[in-house]
């Protein structure tokens, strides 16, 4: 409609962290969208563009969406530890606790999509407080009740940083231990190397198997359902970067040489 927007991404199935900016992209378009329902007749749909109240609980709504997405993506990538997803998770859970502190103080510019609509619309929020709170009181409960150790100190600490452990971790015997205050190099002490291998090799998000599963679907499809997807997949998610060049290079020199 001739209205200027910044990053107004398509949504695909395959793009599956894009869902968690729809309603972004729907309070950006709010204005756009009216004014589309109006023309296509839909007075229904179109009086909730009108409705303060629901303006802003959508506006609070976007806010908590992205703030989650942003959580969510940086729980991404195949280098993430349990140890950097559980950081994550209780930097989220303290933020909670502080959001609900804001709102208890009449303070929502950590919300700016909702601090911006109250300030250009000259509307409060003082209405919504409650259920505010009681929203974010609620996915914090949620969080909690669903990594209920994540908000605990880790047994596994020792992996992190040996040199602050000050008393023995139950997950390790006390011969364990004793090679802990001794730690030095990997060499030397392969046995500690092994025990810390086994809590950081296991997969710490679904990252890696999503992609795996994404590429195995977009190898093997309806024209390849014979197909040995394996060398292409491991192709595909691979870190190295094939020097094609030398790989023509040499196929070439493979060619001619058959032909003397």
């Amino acid at each position: 409609m001739g209205s200027d927007h910044h990053n107004l991404l398509l949504h695909t199935e395959i793009r599956w962290l894009s869902r968690g900016k729809v309603l972004d992209r729907l309070f950006e378009l709010r204005e756009e969208v009216k004014l589309f329902l109006e023309e296509q007749k839909k007075p229904k749909l179109s009086e909730w563009f009108h409705d303060e109240d629901w303006l802003l609980k959508l506006a609070y709504l976007t806010d908590m969406f992205t703030k989650l997405n942003e959580t969510n993506l940086s729980l991404q990538g195949k280098n993430i530890t349990i140890f950097q997803a559980r950081d994550k998770i209780k930097a989220l859970i303290k933020k909670l606790d502080f959001w609900i502190q804001c709102v208890e103080e009449d303070d929502f510019s950590c919300f700016p999509r909702l601090n911006q609509f109250l300030v250009e619309n000259e509307v409060t929020a003082t209405l919504h407080q409650d259920k505010i709170k009681e929203h974010l009181k609620s996915l914090k409960s949620e969080l909690t009740k669903y990594f209920p150790n994540f908000t605990e100190d880790s047994e596994d600490a020792w992996i992190r940083d040996p040199f602050t452990v000050e008393k023995k971790p139950k997950s390790l015997r006390a011969i364990d231990y004793e090679l802990l205050l001794e730690i030095t190099i990997e060499e030397e002490y392969g046995t500690m190397t092994k025990k810390a291998m086994r809590v950081l090799l296991p997969f710490s998000t679904t990252y890696l198997c999503e992609t795996g599963f994404s590429a195995y679907t977009r190898t093997k499809d309806v024209f390849r359902n014979k197909l040995n997807a394996a060398p292409d997949i491991r192709i595909q998610l691979s870190d190295i970067t094939p020097d094609l060049t030398a790989v023509m290079k040499g196929s070439m020199q493979k060619y001619h040489s058959s032909h003397h």
